[in-house]
């Protein structure tokens, strides 16, 4: 799946980019020469709800230390989510508690293993193991994270960091949707509403990997073609109200969707189950 990977990030790294760049919210303020590890790290942290003005840089956050079953990681990107921003404002669905670094996906380099963590050679690693991780509990705007070992997996070397870190979110989801639990197969017919988004996008290439006649959405001239550049069979515009009469009329002996994979159910849902 390495090559579905490789064209997959353009539209995380948008906002990757802009977090990893030379602005003072960026980690490359974060990183420091690799030396005997202190009891504290550089991390961004929000201690109030609100707009971005709310990150602030911290030189003397407390170091995270790995238990059983885990490992530390020095992050050398940090994917940025939509979730990110909901939390930051308070607009998710539960409240988390304050202080809080955000960030949910990281790439960087193991530094430090508890041993004994696991016996599954796919999951054995050592300091200085390239790897992505998920954290289930945030924490990935800093300079060290601890990566549970069940959700590290490594990083081919020649995949970068920043795009390792946008791969996590958005391709398990993607996945997860299509595969775990619409079980698509070759040649079945599938729309992915809001396919120029991260998971949409990951969405079309799983999809088409699988063999399958993608139908991709999109709002923008630029959000259609890169739908259509990645892979989709058909691209139509969301934003019509008709699209999806008008995705039926464009494919020969349509009879309805096998799968839809919805990134906005609350506005589409009831649609989606006409179609």
């Amino acid at each position: 799946m390495s090559g579905i990977i490789l064209k997959s990030v353009t539209c995380s790294l948008c906002l990757l980019n802009t977090f990893t760049s030379s602005s003072p919210l960026g980690l490359s303020s974060l990183r420091s020469p690799l030396k005997k590890m202190n009891s504290t790290m550089k991390a961004i942290r929000i201690h109030s709800f609100g707009g971005p003005s709310v990150l602030k840089v911290e030189n003397d956050v407390p170091r995270p230390v790995p238990s059983e079953g885990q490992v530390l990681v020095r992050v050398q990107a940090a994917g940025m989510n939509p979730v990110d921003a909901q939390m930051r404002e308070q607009a998710f669905s539960y409240v988390p508690k304050l202080p809080l670094i955000l960030g949910k996906e990281v790439a960087g380099d193991i530094v430090e293993v508890v041993e004994g963590n696991t016996t599954d050679l796919d999951h054995q690693y050592k300091p200085g193991d390239r790897v992505i991780c998920c954290l289930p509990c945030d924490s990935g705007y800093a300079e060290y994270v601890v990566c549970n070992v069940a959700d590290t997996l490594r990083l081919p070397s020649h995949v970068s960091y920043a795009e390792g870190a946008a791969i996590y979110v958005a391709y398990f989801t993607a996945y997860r949707g299509l595969i775990t639990k619409l079980k698509i197969r070759k040649d079945e017919l599938v729309l992915v509403h809001g396919a120029s988004g991260a998971v949409g996008m990951a969405a079309v290439q799983i999809a088409k990997a699988v063999g399958a006649v993608v139908v991709g959405t999109a709002g923008t001239d630029e959000g259609r073609q890169m739908v259509k550049d990645i892979g989709a069979d058909y691209v139509v515009n969301h934003r019509d109200s008709l699209h999806l009469a008008q995705a039926v009329d464009m494919i020969p002996n349509c009879k309805g969707f096998d799968a839809i994979l919805e990134n906005r159910a609350t506005k589409n849902l009831a649609m989606d189950l006409k179609a």
